[in-house]
């Protein structure tokens, strides 16, 4: 696979990941100043078609790194938004309000900035911590229905996909589910254009 290849080299398996990174940089202490001395190519005249949105959690670093290749996608044909509880947010406008207006702000940026994307995924997880910010939160895969359908009415003429990532082998390993939509049409809240734009263009 391309970024086993990019990372490792010839160095090993994915196994050997964490002692390459070990090994190009120095951690810094509160007398030093960290120094990074790898050296990454640019991607020439990205063109970006799909956009991911998923949570940051670092149990799944290995299926955020792969899932561009698991879609088919070569390196520059996907942007990536990696915030606290992906998408979450956009399923509570009324209860998260700025964080909800946040998260959209992320979408609609990442469609004025990547014209050629029209297919946006979403992904939420099975032990999401997020959800202790979220008073009287649902489960993760309601919610994941629920903020497709808003991410929809900001989005209506991208095509819109979600995925929940489902833990089992005892959490030692995970599988992407397909959600529908929900059937209930969720809104941008009227608050979010009240007194500013959305998306503040120059």
């Amino acid at each position: 696979m391309w970024y086993n290849e990019f990372w490792l080299g010839k160095h090993g398996d994915a196994g050997d990941a964490g002692n390459v990174a070990q090994q190009s940089f120095t951690r810094c202490r509160e007398d030093e100043v960290m120094k990074i001395s790898a050296i990454f190519p640019v991607i020439q005249d990205p063109k970006a078609e799909v956009l991911l949105v998923h949570c940051l959690d670092p149990r799944f670093e290995w299926a955020w790194i792969g899932l561009p290749e698991a879609l088919g996608l070569e390196p520059g044909e996907s942007a990536t938004i990696s915030i606290a509880g992906g998408p979450l947010p956009l399923a509570y406008p009324e209860d998260c309000r700025s964080r909800a207006k946040q998260t959209a702000q992320q979408l609609l940026f990442a469609r004025d900035k990547f014209s050629r994307v029209k297919q946006c995924i979403l992904f939420t997880h099975d032990d999401c911590a997020y959800y202790c910010t979220i008073p009287c939160h649902r489960t993760g895969r309601e919610d994941l229905a629920l903020a497709g359908s808003l991410a929809k009415s900001l989005l209506p003429h991208w095509e819109i996909k979600l995925q929940h990532v489902t833990l089992f082998d005892q959490g030692r390993q995970i599988r992407f589910d397909e959600i529908a939509i929900s059937e209930k049409i969720i809104k941008p809240p009227a608050y979010w254009f009240k007194h500013h734009k959305l998306v503040h263009t120059p």
